[in-house]
């Protein structure tokens, strides 16, 4: 690194401790964002300050660091307020479909945290739904679309086994090979099995 970089990394840092608690007074002010939580998003901050490229001002870098810590505490309290709503409401419907039984629960909440903080604006924007209704319906989306590709993997598997690693066609898991020879069976888990005609 040469002398104009680590002077703008060493000037960047400064800013940083400078303006650290006019930064976190803005972000505490959000009375749902608990005071920890605050100091961490704060505290997390320095982590990115290589990505900061903007002029070595105050004004400029206070602007900078809202930008980035505004829509993540957002984020922040979403999760933690909705965590359970979430975690709930996934299990529900991936227990839906027997197929969808064997996808791990909690890939699928990091896949709708992804999804939460991709659509932070349109899930806060006011409106007639309210925020755990626009939540329940974006993990039903999402677990609609787990389910189809699920299907389209099971049809590849059960039309086409010789093209399985051929044309880098994902090969099934062992839980998903079990879940669909439990669908194709009728299988009850205890060497039993139910006729479909007799449920009910």
């Amino acid at each position: 690194m040469d002398n104009a970089n680590t002077e703008r990394v060493t000037a960047v840092h400064k800013l940083y401790r400078k303006t650290f608690r006019q930064i976190l007074g803005t972000i505490a002010a959000d009375r749902d964002l608990l005071a920890l939580q605050a100091f961490d998003a704060v505290n997390g901050l320095e982590k990115h300050l290589a990505r900061y490229e903007g002029p070595l001002d105050e004004y400029s870098f206070l602007l900078w660091a809202l930008s980035i810590l505004e829509p993540a505490s957002k984020f922040i309290v979403i999760l933690s307020k909705y965590q359970k709503l979430i975690r709930s409401r996934i299990r529900l419907e991936l227990r839906s479909n027997v197929e969808d039984a064997a996808y791990d629960e909690e890939d699928c909440f990091q896949e709708i945290s992804l999804l939460v903080f991709q659509h932070l604006d349109s899930l806060s924007k006011r409106g007639a739904a309210r925020l755990p209704t626009r939540l329940t319906g974006l993990i039903r989306r999402h677990c609609g679309f787990i389910h189809k590709k699920r299907q389209n993997r099971y049809r590849i598997v059960s039309e086409h086994p010789e093209e399985i690693g051929s044309r880098g066609v994902a090969v099934l898991s062992e839980m998903e090979l079990a879940s669909q020879r439990f669908e194709e069976s009728g299988e009850d888990g205890d060497g039993s099995y139910t006729r479909f005609e007799d449920v009910g």
